[in-house]
């Protein structure tokens, strides 16, 4: 029996490399509106992906963004396991695709600094491997710190 913890800390414990990303494929997760999508399959456990579905919010604009010239939009991203949705992040398409970023905690207001965990951090560079590897250009050039 698979645990959802279990499945939740490959995440953590995988490097981007383990990950294969897929164009064009059929959503698993019912909550996909889109009829063709992109995902990452997890090389160790093919039954373990990440699926992008459905835009959060266009034109996402938070102080932390760092400066961008393109699109940037937000995503709800599905980890599943076969085809049971096991976690949702929210995750944003930085400058037209070139990072994707998880959406850290706080830095709304009273000049909290916004962070990522670790594991969100670890998240956006899983993403980073089919666009221009910008997840830790971005993060520098923002004030997000990784915890």
């Amino acid at each position: 029996m698979t645990h959802i913890q279990d499945v939740r800390s490959v995440i953590r414990d995988s490097t981007p490399n383990q990950w294969e990303y897929f164009e064009q494929v059929a959503p698993q997760v019912s909550v996909t509106s889109n009829p063709d999508t992109i995902c990452y399959v997890y090389e160790e456990d093919v039954n373990i992906r990440l699926e992008r579905g459905a835009v959060a919010v266009q034109d996402f604009d938070e102080p932390w963004v760092p400066g961008a010239g393109g699109q940037t939009d937000s995503y709800v991203w599905w980890l599943t396991y076969q085809n049971s949705p096991v976690e949702q992040f929210v995750v944003v398409s930085v400058d037209g695709g070139r990072a994707n970023i998880p959406v850290p905690d706080g830095g709304q207001s009273d000049g909290d600094t916004p962070t990522l965990t670790e594991r969100e951090a670890n998240l956006g560079r899983i993403f980073d491997q089919h666009s221009l590897n910008g997840f830790d250009d971005y993060i520098d050039r923002s004030d997000v710190e990784i915890v």
